[in-house]
């Protein structure tokens, strides 16, 4: 999503009016004289006199919205709460649903399951993002500072997907794959269980891990910057961390090349780390053993992968410039890889075993239970 400042380049523009006013009459009134220009089928001699009562329509209305900007002692203001965006591609949840269809084919099991678990989840998570969407713009409508808006938008939202994406794959694995082995565990409050905890643990560690950024920003500066400098011949002169905004969500990682500052956002990047170690915290039947364990490997993967999107955007950001929807798909990618780190480590004996077992019986039949059994309350 983007707001109607930058330019339209990949994707539609729509406009949310959550109140009408002044400035909402004065868009409507324009779009009606754009329609009337665009128009072959009507009388040249009508369609110039159309054109001219609905300019005159129009002057009127702007100088109206600039009495009431300017303070005309009226007391009148202008009523209109309306938000105006661009729907990129990133904001059509491709990103996420493809995850969830990896996710949903990868695991073990008959395929009439991995059916019912794509006709159900993709539509679920597709309701979801437009419910996003909504939200977002009543945010944007009420929020002129656009300041509550960009945190929602950047973290809060992301946090709230994975909760979806999650609680959606879980519903499949748990009440569809193994309904029968479930069903005799008498886990009927298991999975509300898991998103509460999960949703506590991400609140918290994601306010902790936002004051801690700067610190984590200084260690990629270094991860970052050695190959950079040795490996490609990057003339880097200068590298900082500049933290900025409500609880540091505009910190940015800058280093400077060639006399010239090349920056990023940090936060953005770095946003999966809290969304992850949630999972695993809020995980019931791991052994703290195995969760340390579980919780080292996957935040290692996740932070060379930063260093890694890091060395790529500076190396080659000429070509980037290009196709500048490339490391924005990037790093939506990153907010789900949390997701599929915590399948991968906390489900893998269950993976490993129903691999086993289908491979020799031909059937789906349910796991053994294991130090990694799914979420408990």
């Amino acid at each position: 999503m983007r707001h109607n400042q930058e330019p339209r380049t990949n994707g539609p523009r729509v406009h949310f009016v959550l109140r009408e006013g002044i400035s909402t009459q004065v868009d409507a009134t324009l779009g009606e004289l754009n329609g009337l220009e665009d128009n072959l089928l009507i009388d040249p001699a009508e369609k110039s006199q159309r054109i001219a009562i609905v300019q005159e329509e129009l002057q009127k209305l702007r100088l109206e919205q600039q009495a009431l900007r300017s303070g005309d002692g009226s007391g009148k203001t202008d009523t209109s709460l309306t938000f105006p965006f661009i729907l990129i591609p990133e904001c059509g949840a491709i990103e996420i649903m493809a995850i969830f269809l990896a996710a949903v084919l990868a695991f073990p099991t008959v395929w009439w399951k991995r059916y019912i678990g794509l006709a159900a989840g993709l539509p679920i998570m597709y309701g979801v993002n437009v419910f996003r969407l909504t939200v977002l713009a009543l945010i944007g409508a009420l929020d002129k500072s656009r300041v509550w808006f960009n945190f929602a938008h950047e973290y809060v939202w992301q946090a709230i997907y994975i909760i979806f994406v999650v609680a959606v794959w879980l519903l499949w694995v748990e009440y569809i794959v193994n309904r029968n082995h479930i069903v005799t565990r008498k886990q009927s409050w298991g999975l509300p269980g898991f998103c509460l905890k999960f949703l506590v643990c991400v609140v918290v560690l994601e306010i902790l891990w936002l004051l801690a950024l700067p610190y984590y920003g200084q260690v990629l500066l270094q991860l970052a910057g050695v190959p950079l400098r040795y490996v490609f011949g990057v003339s880097i002169e200068a590298g900082r961390i500049e933290a900025q905004e409500i609880l540091n969500t505009g910190t940015k990682l800058v280093y400077t090349i060639n006399s010239i500052d090349r920056s990023m956002s940090l936060a953005k990047l770095a946003a999966n780390i809290p969304p992850y170690v949630a999972l695993v915290l809020a995980t019931s039947g791991l052994l703290w053993k195995r969760r340390l364990g579980i919780l080292v490997y996957g935040c290692a993967i996740l932070c060379g992968f930063h260093a890694l999107f890091i060395v790529i955007v500076l190396r080659f950001q000429e070509a980037l410039l290009h196709v500048s929807e490339i490391p924005t798909a990037v790093i939506v990618f990153f907010l789900t890889l949390p997701f599929m780190l915590w399948i991968v480590f906390a489900y893998w004996d269950r993976i490993l075993s129903r691999g086993r077992e289908n491979g020799a019986s031909g059937q789906d039949v349910p796991p053994p239970e294991t130090d990694a059994a799914p979420p408990q309350s």
